[in-house]
């Protein structure tokens, strides 16, 4: 990352931005796996709250909100994933308010095809 913003640094050493979420100003890469995919978090600020929001880069090209990827509807949010397998299983973290008293879970997301 640079400053608070993820950026992908290939073996010729250029330096490129990874692309956002809507409405994101900031965001961090914590895992890449050796096809390349990496996986982190974006976020904003919405009516003077924290918004983060748990993304995966497919590639340095492509960013999906894992939030869309998975059936959650109870107020469940993936905030942050921090690791990737090689087999594309994500290491996450999110807010369960049914679930805990304090509401923060990590969870495994596994691919289902």
């Amino acid at each position: 990352e640079s400053g608070s913003w993820p950026f992908l640094k290939p073996a010729d050493g250029s330096m490129q931005s990874l692309p956002g979420i809507a409405r994101s100003t900031w965001g961090y890469a914590e895992g890449i796996n050796d096809s390349g995919k990496m996986v982190g978090l974006k976020g904003y600020l919405a009516q003077g709250r924290i918004i983060d929001k748990a993304v995966l880069w497919s590639d340095a090209n492509t960013v999906v909100d894992l939030n869309k990827k998975v059936s959650l509807g109870r107020g469940e949010v993936l905030e942050s994933a921090y690791r990737i397998t090689n087999s594309d299983a994500i290491l996450a973290r999110g807010f369960f308010p049914d679930i805990t008293e304090l509401g923060n879970l990590a969870c495994l997301l596994v691919p289902s095809n």
